[in-house]
């Protein structure tokens, strides 16, 4: 058996080697720093420890893991970021600033350029966004007037698509779930010495749980790069949406205990399509980079929502005579 002093030396041993395995895994680390991460959300591509702006990022890596349903599931990650989602990929975003359906203090970008227009409130917006095709999600919190307008009051959210993988790939997803619901996708992305491309189709229909609730989104994405040189590149896009849905709406907790799944909206829905095609040129200028944007966008939709009315009996004042 160790007597007390013994005990001692061993505890002092033990501690002493447990910090010099500390201090050694420290020393390696510093010797081989985190790959840095960049960011353009600022329109200047830096390290996003360099940056001045609170900026948080989501990688692939990260959005492959979550198996988002609806973009409220990945926003929500995001510290300072307020999503509600109002079923489907209904949802209501904003940053730090309370925000309602027709307030633009939230920007929404897909590779720098906005998915609305000036005014535009920062509802739905996700919903008209291919999000197969999204390679990472920056978001830059605070005032951003300075650089995209008055709309990003509150902050600026962009979504980076994916580029044209080096290697032929292709990929096939699909997944079916509960009340009959399929999510499916199919990519194929290719490069050459000057030419590359990458094709997303993806495919979800939800039948969902609830009455008159279903709803159905058909996207196509293309991204062509052309580089004439090492220092100029040509970026070709072209996105494609069809969605319809349906909103179930809200129930009195009578009609809620005898049937939870029943629906008072029988004519409520909303129909989209997008098409927009877009094309970039930018160049590397050594000391800088100079880009520009040329873009088009086509949206008709169509809209029903859903609302209620409620009557109340008219208030009986009495009086009583003493």
């Amino acid at each position: 058996m160790l007597t007390g002093s013994r005990k001692t030396y061993l505890i002092i041993l033990l501690a002493t080697v447990a910090l010099f395995t500390f201090a050694t895994a420290l020393a390696e680390e510093a010797a081989h720093p985190m790959e840095e991460i960049v960011v353009s959300a600022s329109r200047v591509e830096e390290n996003i420890n360099d940056t001045s702006a609170t900026v948080n990022s989501l990688t692939q890596e990260e959005l492959d893991e979550i198996k988002y349903r609806n973009p409220q599931e990945f926003l929500a990650r995001i510290p300072g970021i307020f999503s509600h989602n109002f079923g489907n990929e209904s949802e209501l975003t904003s940053i730090r600033i309370p925000t309602h359906f027709t307030n633009p203090y939230t920007l929404i970008l897909l590779d720098g350029v906005p998915v609305a227009g000036y005014g535009s409130g920062s509802s739905g917006q996700f919903a008209e966004v291919n999000s197969n095709s999204i390679e990472r999600i920056e978001v830059v919190k605070g005032p951003a007037s300075a650089l995209y307008g008055s709309n990003a009051i509150g902050g600026v959210i962009n979504m980076i698509t994916k580029d044209p993988a080096t290697q032929p790939t292709a990929r096939i997803d699909f997944e079916y779930g509960d009340y009959d619901q399929i999510r499916s996708a199919a990519s194929i992305a290719s490069s050459g010495e000057k030419f590359g491309f990458m094709l997303d189709m993806n495919y979800k229909d939800n039948k969902s749980w609830r009455e008159h609730s279903n709803f159905e989104k058909k996207g196509g994405n293309l991204k062509v790069n052309f580089t004439p040189s090492e220092k100029s590149i040509f970026t070709f896009k072209m996105d494609y949406l069809d969605k319809t849905g349906q909103t179930a709406g809200s129930l009195e907790e009578e009609d809620f205990n005898e049937d939870w799944q029943q629906s008072y909206n029988t004519f409520t829905h909303s129909d989209l399509t997008r098409f927009a095609p877009s094309l970039k040129y930018s160049q590397d200028l050594g000391a800088g980079k100079f880009s520009t944007t040329v873009a088009y966008r086509d949206i008709e939709g169509e809209s029903i929502p859903d609302y209620s009315i409620r009557s109340q009996g008219p208030a009986h004042v009495g009086s009583q005579n003493k």
